[in-house]
């Protein structure tokens, strides 16, 4: 979602610089220098916000990129990428164990099939 607001924002403010910048060029009823006329500072200022969304778009994109990879990243060393069995967490200690473990390493809970305790008489805190 938020690289398609990145793109909006890059279309719009490219297209504002575009705008902008053809005028300059091929408005010669204006002199284009100080003191400004109103036309003028409008031109200035859309030139100037056009940049600003170009920049706010650009960086929207390269952050949400840099986020997919490093969640794709995290997602391969936690052990969660499609269809490959994520590791469970032990409901007593809270470590990350194997889903094939009958048994926390840590705190020596019974765990079951269903990922559930196996009460074993005895609260590990």
């Amino acid at each position: 979602m938020n690289i398609v607001v990145g793109y909006i924002l890059t279309f719009l403010g490219g297209s504002g610089l575009f705008y902008s910048f053809v005028t300059i060029k091929t408005d010669h009823s204006h002199t284009w220098r100080s003191p400004f006329t109103t036309f003028e500072t409008t031109i200035m200022v859309v030139c100037i916000l056009s940049l600003i969304v170009l920049v706010a778009g650009i960086m929207i994109i390269i952050f949400s990129v840099v986020k997919k990879k490093n969640q794709d990243m995290l997602n391969k060393l936690s052990g969660t990428v499609d269809n490959v069995p994520k590791a469970s967490v032990c409901p007593n200690c809270g470590l990350n164990v194997s889903p094939n473990l009958k048994q926390c390493p840590r705190c020596n809970c019974m765990l079951s099939n269903n990922r559930g305790v196996i009460n074993n008489g005895k609260n590990n805190y």
